[in-house]
């Protein structure tokens, strides 16, 4: 390494780029994609829309107006490109629609809706577009804060700056509440007055046109309990509006709807158990005018991604983790299931050409944060794009990361990385961050870890490992945590540490341990159920169940994973609950939490650090006002901040070994 290279740090945020949403052109000549770094002066991603050629080094900035610029979408004649923008310099604007011209010209904009709208489709003959939006309410006009507190009614006075609840689930983005259900428009690539054809109390999502743009398939709830499910099913309308038609019927529900080239299938991803559908998803396809779905991926002990068909409607594309990546495959009408890229390739994403068969794709590896790159229909004559931040890394020293497998207190085997130091010296005991992962049915993947190359940089070992549950390793595997959080998951994360640790060059007195959501809760499950640690940080942690049922947005999922609702089953939600065994942590904790937290309520974390101070233990809790479940990633200084305070927690209480230890 050059002399000048330095380790990284958390501001080095702001110096990397971010690559995302890769459409290749209909040709295959020229990839759209969306460019992003984060700014501090306006503490958000700038974010705008490039080309970048397929042959030759040659590359065009397309937008460069608000920097707020997203989902770039090809016209069907590749002389246009629909995308998202505000209409106006300003964090609270709303995205309208707008389409570009590709050969040069300014940006005309289609919509003026206060609500805002997302996921724009081209029809097939390139005149319209659909979208989807919801119904616009009070709060999108811009004279709102200036409404009165009150209204009269027959005489009687009534605060409108209240909220009157009626259902059950009303706190998910994800899953909106009845005045915030999304709906299908369509609108003239010309212009005019956006028109709704899709009603009622349901969601409607993932667009699909018909290849003759006579019929739209989407994914609703409209046939299910849209304040209760959580799945949907593809349906099939008129494209000018109508009556929607139910395509799929499988009883765990199915999504992604994608048309054959030919009209006569419909492919999507689908489950057919309704308890816990999002463990048994596979990969279907049914025709267009109804009949027995038919499953394609029925010899593949893997979750895929959704579809996508070949131009030649031979075969359908789709990505799919496994073992730690997350590569592209491909499965024919006839369930044949093959790779077409390597196994070694982390996919943040892809697009085909309509005309080439052509296929683009943003891959991350642990040294490449993600760069656009360009192969064959059948996965040939790979070649990268782009090398967006060479210069930012060429200036780092990032610290090596190994993979490995161990086994588990069973013998089952578990996959896991680890990330030295820089400068990493055989002979000299380091301090250990063990990692957890959110989900429980998520993974780590062989990809960039920014987070973790800046603990690294901090002097520590950081161990990280995908323990029973995690996605990419078969059915039986994810499985085996459900109903059965903690018992068996903690222990593969143990394994994996003391793997590493057996290896001569950790000190065993100074361990920490980290994560967020799930990871929040492995993390203080850990503490209240092991002395092994120095020091612990959760961020947004899960943990308390009978909390989780009564307070998130998703109580059928707590359902669905212990059997039943609370009153039923006391015992198993205090079971699974780490909070059960806060009484117990003796290391110091810091909790990191948003206040509008809706899928882990910030009461999960009141809940621990209560506790933990009452029993006398050092203890920080440290409250986001914004952000959401995914706070940490919501604004650039919340991205270093909360990787400075894990940074300065760790280092006060990992630096120097425990006494008597």
């Amino acid at each position: 390494m050059p002399r000048s290279t330095r380790p990284i740090r958390p501001e080095d945020h702001y110096r990397l780029s971010t690559i995302s949403d890769a459409q290749i052109s209909p040709d295959g000549g020229w990839v759209a994609c969306v460019i992003s770094k984060p700014d501090r002066g306006k503490d958000r991603d700038l974010s705008d829309i490039w080309l970048i050629a397929t042959k030759g080094r040659r590359r065009v900035q397309l937008t460069n107006r608000f920097h707020r610029d997203s989902s770039p979408r090809w016209s069907p004649d590749g002389k246009s490109i629909a995308f998202l923008a505000p209409e106006k310099d300003d964090d609270k604007a709303k995205h309208q629609l707008w389409i570009i011209p590709v050969g040069g010209g300014e940006a005309r904009r289609l919509t003026g809706l206060k609500q805002g709208l997302s996921e724009p489709v081209w029809s097939p003959n390139g005149k319209t577009l659909a979208f989807l939006a919801r119904a616009p309410k009070p709060q999108d006009d811009e004279r709102y804060e200036k409404r009165p507190k009150f209204e009269v009614k027959r005489g009687r006075i009534y605060a409108i700056d209240v909220k009157a609840i009626d259902r059950i689930r009303y706190r998910s983005s994800d899953f909106p509440p009845k005045d915030e259900r999304r709906h299908i428009h369509v609108v003239s690539a010309n212009g005019g007055k956006p028109r709704k054809i899709t009603d009622g109390d349901c969601d409607d999502s993932q667009i699909a046109w018909s290849p003759d743009g006579k019929h739209i398939a989407f994914s609703s709830n409209r046939a299910r309990d849209p304040d209760w499910d959580l799945v949907a099913d593809v349906w099939i309308l008129p494209a000018r509006g109508g009556r929607p038609r139910r395509l799929s019927r499988l009883e765990g529900g199915s999504g992604s709807p994608t048309w054959s080239p030919d009209g006569k299938w419909i492919s999507y991803l689908g489950a057919r158990s309704y308890h816990i559908p999002w463990l048994e998803t596979k990969l279907w396809a049914q025709p267009t005018r109804g009949g027995e779905e038919r499953c394609l991926t029925e010899s593949l002990d893997r979750l895929p991604h959704p579809p996508q068909w070949s131009p030649d409607g031979r075969r359908i594309y789709f990505q799919c983790s496994d073992e730690g990546f997350d590569s592209l495959w491909q499965v024919s009408l006839d369930c044949e299931v093959q790779r077409v890229l390597p196994k070694e390739r982390c996919l943040l994403g892809h697009s085909v050409a309509k005309e080439t068969g052509a296929i683009a794709f943003v891959h991350s590896d642990p040294e490449i944060p993600g760069d656009v790159f360009v192969c064959d229909a059948d996965g040939s004559g790979e070649r990268q794009l782009t090398r967006e931040n060479r210069r930012a890394l060429a200036q780092i020293r990032l610290g090596d990361t190994e993979a490995f497998w161990c086994k588990s207190f069973d013998g089952e085997r578990i996959q896991a990385w680890v990330i030295k130091p820089p400068g990493f010296r055989a002979g000299r005991k380091y301090p250990l961050v063990l990692k957890t992962h959110g989900g429980p049915y998520w993974a780590f993947f062989q990809n960039w870890r920014f987070e973790e190359q800046a603990l690294a940089a901090q002097g520590y070992v950081v161990v990280y490992a995908n323990c029973r549950g995690s996605i990419g390793y078969g059915s039986e595997f994810q499985k085996s945590v459900v109903n059965n959080w903690g018992a068996e998951d903690s222990r593969d994360y143990l394994a994996a540490m003391d793997h590493v640790i057996r290896r001569g060059y950790v000190d065993r007195r100074r361990l920490g341990v980290m994560g967020g959501s799930y990871g929040g809760f492995m993390t203080t499950w850990l503490l209240g159920t092991t002395d092994r640690f120095a020091a612990g940080v959760a961020e947004c942690a899960a943990t308390d169940e009978p909390m989780m049922y009564y307070s998130a947005d998703l109580p059928l999922w707590s359902e669905q994973e212990i059997g039943g609702p609370p009153w039923e089953k006391p015992a198993d939600y205090r079971r699974l609950s780490s909070s059960t065994h806060a009484h117990k942590i003796k290391a110091p904790l810091l909790l990191l939490h948003a206040e509008d937290d809706t899928r882990v309520p910030i009461s999960h974390s009141e809940i621990v650090f209560a506790t933990i101070k009452r029993m006398g233990i050092e203890a920080e809790f440290v409250r986001y006002p914004s952000g959401g479940h995914g706070f940490a990633w919501s604004s650039p200084r919340y991205r270093c901040d909360t990787l400075n305070r894990t940074i300065d927690w760790l280092g006060r209480h990992l630096k120097r070994p425990r006494h008597g230890r």
